[in-house]
């Protein structure tokens, strides 16, 4: 009997089962991304220096100290509407000074840490518009990528070349989306910023989640950078994270 059921016809109810993996992977996963983005399990992500609190709430987050701000000149005001009208206005038009102080002040410091993050933005941009000379612009001449499948590294003038001619054809990206950004300054005076981009291929029409990492060190200035910017360039790129793949990183053996 055994062996007359391996070498006979195979029973339509076998294949079946045999194929249902694959039918569910087909029917399901491009309807629903949402379950591509957790099928490897969450990303394992590197630990980042913290902003020192001062420089975070008054420079890089004010809006919720200046809503604390605004919040207790209205309490204050508000107390005092029926005893003294006066001292009212006077505490909720000094709250609102030292608001639009705050405002003014974290708008016109831009930090290293927002340095580093506008960049990482900006080279994003470039790559998922094919653009190599933009993203050109943010890197430095030593920079090398890396990843599971080449941990060798690309080195600066392979990764332009990639980024102009892959993502200009076969890897094209229809639409992009910077979800989340996390950035950190090292002790040895580099910084890393870590960035989650959901990207939608041209080929596949279906949004795919990652998470990047990006090296920065300061380097001289160059005559077509802004003065202002501290020199600051990116000199390692790594993936960490791709939905469906899991963990991607050079260290991933």
């Amino acid at each position: 009997m055994y062996l007359q059921f391996v070498i006979g016809p195979r029973p339509r109810h076998t294949a079946i089962v045999r194929h249902l993996p694959i039918i569910f992977t087909l029917c399901f996963l491009p309807v629903s991304p949402a379950f591509a983005q957790f099928a490897a399990g969450p990303p394992v992500l590197p630990a980042l220096s913290e902003s020192p609190f001062l420089e975070r709430w008054l420079l890089e987050a004010p809006l919720a100290p200046i809503g604390v701000l605004l919040v207790v000149g209205l309490v204050v005001a508000w107390n005092f509407r029926h005893s003294s009208p006066r001292r009212g206005l006077v505490a909720l038009g000094a709250a609102a000074v030292l608001a639009l102080g705050l405002w003014a002040l974290a708008s016109a410091v831009e930090t290293d840490r927002e340095r580093v993050t506008a960049r990482s933005v900006a080279l994003i941009d470039a790559v998922a518009a094919a653009d190599a000379e933009a993203a050109g612009l943010q890197l430095d001449t030593r920079i090398l990528a890396r990843s599971r499948w080449f941990r060798e590294g690309f080195p600066r003038d392979r990764l332009l070349n990639e980024i102009g001619s892959a993502f200009g054809g076969q890897a094209e990206v229809n639409a992009h989306s910077i979800k989340e950004t996390r950035a950190g300054l090292n002790p040895d005076g580099s910084a890393t910023v870590l960035v989650r981009v959901l990207v939608t291929p041209e080929s596949t029409q279906i949004p795919v989640g990652t998470w990047w990492r990006l090296d920065f060190v300061q380097r001289p200035t160059e005559a077509a950078q802004p003065a202002d910017d501290r020199g600051w360039r990116i000199i390692g790129i790594e993936p960490l994270w791709f939905a469906g793949f899991g963990d991607v990183s050079s260290s991933n053996r």
